[in-house]
């Protein structure tokens, strides 16, 4: 079997390592705009935004967490525009890959 490029499929010899990417992912505060532009779409101000999204981070690598497992206490401690839904729009797990 072969892609629109001709290259034969079956000879494919990549290797995925999905536990590593996410790691990657997790540890890289990919997700860090998504929480700014989650505060630019409650009104905030991209600049304001992006401070606050600054925060959050270095809070996450000073406890060992990802955005997605930093509780909701401490996201409104910096800023009471951020709701339980700041979980739906920060992309977790596999969705980043």
């Amino acid at each position: 079997m072969q892609n629109k490029y001709g290259i034969g499929l079956e000879n494919n010899s990549t290797n995925y390592h999905k536990e590593k990417m996410l790691k990657a992912c997790k540890d890289g505060f990919l997700n860090a705009t998504d929480v700014a532009d989650y505060l630019v779409n409650k009104g905030l101000s991209f600049r304001d935004a992006h401070h606050i999204s600054a925060r959050l981070v270095k809070y996450g690598i000073e406890n060992n967490k990802s955005l997605d497992e930093i509780e909701l206490g401490i996201y409104k401690n910096e800023s009471e525009l951020f709701q339980e839904d700041i979980y739906d729009e920060i992309p977790k797990g596999w969705s980043c890959i």
